[in-house]
């Protein structure tokens, strides 16, 4: 059968259609072994230099009742506090500047109840997310609002690469990431990823999603596999072979929330708080303490980090989004009472090194905001 030449042209296009078509959605994948062996890692193994920053705690505007979530924009630092419901603002001494307490309401420009933040460095703005309504607000970085936007659907989490907001949401079958243009987040959205074995009435512990305002990571719920993302590219896909740490979810699918907590109190099933650098990728997940990825293949589950320039050592991280392999950890107030008492019981003088950190254990009180441990991961 002889083709005609506009026969020929039509098929040339299909034919170059499918082919970006496949090349736009291609990954890299690779495969991340961990190694099941607990590890004490000193904190030079892995951090490149600490900052200890006290937010202010003057008043109840600057009282931080709970960090969600920790960001960076301008040099300033933001703390996402669900449970006093407001994401607050601190310089890096820690300072109190603002908080967006005075936006709770019930306008188009307020909100009534905070669920998650994110920051575009490249435009120096905030979107915060409210679950009651629906709602995006746009701020700039003295949180002062430009914008709102509405949506029909629960968003869990929100993130910022390059032009593109992308949003960790509930679907009808599980969780799907959703990838909305900035520019308009009143038009359509394209779904990314979706992930559909789920557990019912369990939520992972800690952040599926963190960026740094181009690069975002994002691990969907109960999955062993994380995502690169560059803008509007999924750069990789990796999967993380935890052997028999992993949990089983066709014996577990049909759980109550309660029961598959506890028959699998000893399983991992999910990865967040991803943070990461050229040369080191870090993670938690709900069990194991803080896994380190090195040279993209191998993990090491890190049971405890100790830390000589500090007292305090913890195996939660919190990445900070906005910036490139920065974390932090949290020292609450409760925990350095107790370590001034067991100084004083002891008769141990507190005695450091670090003399600003030595001030500030003396004089802590327990009203005080807790300790910011700003980490520049290798």
């Amino acid at each position: 059968m002889t083709m005609t030449f506009k026969t020929l042209i039509k098929y040339i296009l299909a034919c170059w259609v499918l082919l970006c078509s496949c090349a736009s959605s291609h990954y890299v994948q690779n495969e991340i072994v961990v190694n099941d062996n607990a590890d004490v890692t000193l904190s030079s193994d892995i951090m490149d230099g600490i900052r200890i920053v006290k937010p202010m705690s003057s008043d109840s505007k600057s009282v931080i009742g709970r960090v969600d979530r920790v960001l960076s924009l301008n040099g300033n630092i933001y703390i996402v506090d669900r449970k006093n419901n407001k994401l607050l603002s601190f310089d890096i001494k820690g300072n109190f500047e603002s908080s967006t307490e005075p936006l709770i309401g019930r306008g188009k420009m307020e909100y009534i109840r905070i669920m998650d933040a994110t920051v575009d460095p490249m435009d120096s703005l905030i979107y915060i997310y409210c679950d009651a309504s629906y709602k995006i607000l746009v701020l700039d970085a003295a949180l002062n609002v430009i914008s709102s936007y509405s949506f029909d659907d629960l968003f869990y989490e929100i993130a910022i690469s390059g032009n593109f907001l992308y949003a960790l949401c509930k679907s009808n079958d599980g969780f799907e990431l959703r990838q909305y243009d900035k520019r308009h987040l009143d038009g359509k959205y394209k779904t990314l990823l979706s992930q559909t074995e789920i557990i019912h009435g369990v939520m992972g512990m800690g952040k599926s999603m963190n960026s740094d305002g181009n690069t975002c990571y994002v691990s969907m719920p109960f999955s062993n596999k994380f995502y690169k993302i560059n803008n509007d590219i999924i750069e990789s896909e990796n999967v993380v072979d935890f052997g028999d740490l992993w949990f089983d979810y066709d014996k577990s699918k049909d759980m109550s929330g309660s029961l598959f907590i506890k028959h699998n109190s000893d399983k991992i099933w999910t990865i967040a708080n991803i943070v990461s650098t050229d040369s080191l990728l870090l993670f938690n997940t709900n069990k194991a303490g803080l896994i380190s990825v090195v040279n993209g293949t191998q993990a090491i589950i890190n049971e405890e980090i100790q830390n000589i320039e500090i007292p305090f050592t913890s195996t939660l991280i919190y990445p900070i989004g906005g910036v490139c392999g920065k974390m932090v950890m949290i020292v609450p107030n409760s925990t350095i009472i107790n370590y001034q008492d067991y100084c004083t019981s002891h008769k141990i003088e507190i005695s450091l090194n670090n003399k600003e950190l030595n001030k500030l254990i003396k004089n802590y009180k327990y009203s005080d905001n807790p300790l910011l441990v700003i980490t520049t991961i290798k």
